[in-house]
């Protein structure tokens, strides 16, 4: 009954003032709309942060007790997670605790995978960002395909030639590392003596780095 007699009175007014009418509805809609889809995001995101704290919380009991099954039980927490938090910014987080798991269990190829998607899922601006890339390189280096393991040593080099990377001196420490395992010692130096150069004051691979150097002299 009050809505027609608001639709009979609304028909009556001039066009201008319908159209106005409307207007202020879709207006009065949107801002309803906008302060709830705000309200849904802040409660999902609290939601997905408490999912997260939990499984790292699984993750930590099982690295402690080394236990098998607990291992199973994270990977599986941290695979539910992402799938009921794929909206979130923080939906990465459960896929490259998820990689870690899985390189644990020795399942290279799905670790690359997950570190693969993270990566597809994170904000470019993510401080994290770098430095799984730098994981996700290392992954493809230790493939078995030798395709994937040239793609890997490939965006390693990137990283470690790009000076604006933050994740520079890592992918340097990494890349003596390789040739050293390789057998090649003079150019491991070459590139861990490099790294100590350019490292910032601090820098936890260049103290890495320098222990090697010192360790093998």
């Amino acid at each position: 009954m009050i809505l027609s007699h608001w639709y009979g009175s609304f028909r009556k007014q001039s066009r201008s003032s319908q159209v106005l009418g409307i207007a202020l509805v879709v207006a009065l809609l949107a801002m309803a709309e906008i302060t709830t889809y705000r309200w849904f995001v802040r409660r999902s995101d609290e939601r997905a942060q408490m999912a997260l704290s939990r499984c790292i919380e699984l993750y930590d009991r099982a690295g402690r007790e080394n236990a098998p099954h607990l291992w199973v039980e994270a990977a599986r927490a941290f695979e539910s997670g992402h799938s009921q938090s794929s909206w979130s910014p923080i939906a990465p987080y459960f896929l490259t605790f998820g990689a870690d798991i899985a390189l644990r269990q020795g399942n290279k190829v799905k670790a690359h995978e997950l570190v693969t998607q993270a990566l597809k899922e994170m904000d470019k601006n993510n401080p994290l960002r770098p430095a799984l890339r730098v994981k996700q390189a290392l992954l493809e280096i230790d493939a078995d395909d030798a395709a994937l393991q040239k793609q890997g040593e490939a965006s390693l080099k990137t990283i470690a030639n790009d000076s604006t990377n933050p994740a520079r001196e890592q992918a340097l420490y990494y890349l003596g590392l390789i040739a050293f395992d390789a057998g090649n010692r003079p150019e491991a130096e070459n590139i861990w003596k490099d790294l100590l150069v350019r490292a910032e004051k601090g820098s936890v691979w260049a103290e890495v780095a320098q222990a090697k150097l010192q360790y093998h002299a």
